[in-house]
């Protein structure tokens, strides 16, 4: 929903999926967005360098980044006090793991580069 409705104000959306390709590109194909500027990016949020590239992609677009919406989701097919350890621990590792890089590498395009100008604020939702 938040992406809709930034989109459907003008702003440049970027969703990134870790399955379900054709769900990521139904939901971008759906947005209303005036300016046409969506983009769809495969990427396993967990991972460093995979987070790292999703960067790469937006700032070689050219794009200015002023709202990092970091929000990766990731739920079981359980309750909470139902879930095995493995569940808790992938739910950990793609959750936390993949909200921590994305701020990560948010902030670090914006302080250690010559970005800085570039970038702007982080939701956490």
């Amino acid at each position: 929903m938040v992406a809709k409705a930034l989109a459907a104000a003008g702003v440049s959306v970027v969703v990134s999926y870790l399955a379900q390709e054709e769900k990521a590109l139904h939901f971008v194909e759906n947005i209303e967005d005036p300016s046409g500027n969506t983009m769809v990016i495969f990427v396993v949020i967990s991972k460093e360098d995979e987070v790292g590239a999703i960067f790469h992609v937006i700032f070689a677009a050219h794009w200015i980044i002023n709202l990092l919406v970091n929000n990766v989701g990731l739920q079981q097919e359980a309750a909470i006090t139902d879930m095995i350890f493995d569940q808790r621990i992938r739910s950990l590792s793609k959750n936390l793991t993949g909200q921590f890089l994305s701020a990560w590498e948010f902030v670090r395009w914006g302080v250690v580069s010559e970005l800085f100008l570039r970038v702007g604020k982080i939701i956490r939702l």
